[in-house]
């Protein structure tokens, strides 16, 4: 029921098309979340892990480094993997699962091509922050909130997602069209924020930008991306035509990509897990 007596509402609606209810995770927090989930798993494992075990030397869980350099292993073992970081450290393994997004080294220095539409659309992406009292305006309104928001107007088209409506935490998606546009040229703080206020409806709101407690918002970042579609030429090292197949690169079939390393594509249009965790 609804609550009012009304019958069945949208709740009750959701779980008859299923028993899973949609949910949403920024990127930022999910990877926080993992990467606390990495540190407890491994600092339980090692206290239980003769020192002998761990071949590296070193700590297992590395956050913040950059793999710079990578070849093999060389003698005795020419199938091992050799990696330098951007800290300096070198690392050799047996095998490694690069998962370092769509514009991946790692691809890079193995020379996989990618095949497909390298540029759907150019977008600017605007991070932006509420504070509690636009939060509040906002969300007051339960039938006004949802992860998506799309705007067309005279101001912005774009579409608005919603990371986090209690926090504040915000994305406006503006589609522009280089070189007719670019973003020092179009997209100025004052423009930035008069799109904002348009796209959340709260313009007659933006007084609040002169100082005090009314609602107001505070721009993070403004970023351009460009949306693709694209796909591997091989989600395995040397697997490409003209790659040296001798004993001494033996080592690059053991070196495998994974997540947008091995397909960047548009996030729009599907919300199942493989398009969920880009």
């Amino acid at each position: 029921d609804d609550g009012g007596g009304g019958g069945p509402g949208p709740d009750a609606e959701a779980r008859h098309a299923s028993d899973c209810r949609p949910a949403h995770l920024a990127q930022n927090k999910f990877v926080s979340l993992l990467l606390d989930e990495a540190r407890r798993r491994t600092s339980e494992e090692d206290e239980s892990m003769p020192k002998a075990a761990d071949e590296t030397g070193g700590e297992r869980l590395r956050y913040g480094e950059e793999v710079v350099s990578i070849t093999g292993g060389g003698d005795p073992d020419p199938s091992l993997v050799s990696l330098r970081t951007s800290l300096g450290n070198a690392l050799l393994a047996r095998y490694v699962v690069a998962c370092d997004g769509a514009r991946s080294p790692t691809r890079t220095l193995l020379g996989i091509p990618m095949r497909g539409d390298a540029n759907l659309q150019d977008l600017v992406s605007v991070h932006f922050r509420t504070n509690p009292a636009l939060s509040e305006m906002i969300m007051a309104n339960e039938e006004d909130r949802a992860m998506l928001h799309f705007v067309y107007n005279g101001d912005v088209v774009g579409c608005l997602v919603c990371h986090d409506g209690g926090d504040g935490e915000w994305v406006l998606q503006v589609p522009y069209f280089p070189p007719y546009q670019t973003v020092e040229g179009d997209f100025s703080m004052e423009r930035v924020r008069e799109m904002v206020w348009s796209g959340l409806g709260a313009r007659r709101h933006k007084g609040g930008a002169n100082g005090g407690d009314g609602p107001d918002f505070e721009v993070l970042s403004v970023r351009p991306w460009r949306m693709s579609s694209l796909v591997a030429g091989s989600y395995v090292g040397g697997r490409q035509k003209g790659d040296d197949d001798g004993p001494g690169a033996s080592w690059k079939r053991n070196v495998v990509l994974a997540g947008d390393a091995a397909h960047a594509f548009p996030p729009a249009g599907g919300f199942g897990m493989n398009t969920g965790l880009q």
